[in-house]
């Protein structure tokens, strides 16, 4: 069995909050034979380091946009713009490169969890039958292509 104080990374998670929730819905329903095509589109922010003793917080913006499309009807969609902000910590030991890092990974990744129960609870109160269940992300992937696509625009 592994001991946990060998593996704990020292990051934690302290706090979210949901910032923005905009939805334009003309989808009455999702029953369990619906066709529907489902588009995401992230984009993140790390808003500044904040030093308390003994204690640094740092806070993470995510926001989300979502597209779902009818297969079955082309003019039945709907369109969420989410945001959620998280707050995280670490001990001033750690640098400010090495909680960047990981504000931009296991933050990000702690949020999107968060944001996709959120999400998901949000389109089965939207509609009248059915919900999205959205996917699970390798935020390290995700980061990567966000990085190939600002370097082409450049």
């Amino acid at each position: 069995m592994i001991k946990l104080d060998e593996i704990v990374s020292g990051f934690s998670y302290v706090g979210s909050s949901v910032k923005e929730c905009k939805i334009l819905n003309s989808i009455v329903g999702l029953g369990p034979d619906a066709q529907y095509s489902l588009e995401l589109d992230f984009s993140t922010m790390l808003l500044p380091l904040n030093k308390e003793d003994p204690f640094r917080r740092g806070r993470v913006l995510l926001s989300i946009g979502c597209k779902v499309r009818s297969e079955a009807d082309e003019d039945a969609k709907t369109d969420i713009d989410f945001v959620i902000e998280g707050e995280f910590s670490v001990s001033n030991e750690m640098s400010d490169e090495a909680f960047t890092k990981m504000l931009m990974v296991n933050g990000v990744s702690a949020l999107y969890g968060i944001a996709r129960s959120k999400l998901e609870v949000i389109t089965a109160l939207t509609y009248h039958q059915g919900k999205i269940s959205f996917p699970m992300i390798n935020v390290l992937e995700l980061l990567k292509e966000k990085q190939e696509q600002e370097s082409q625009k450049n």
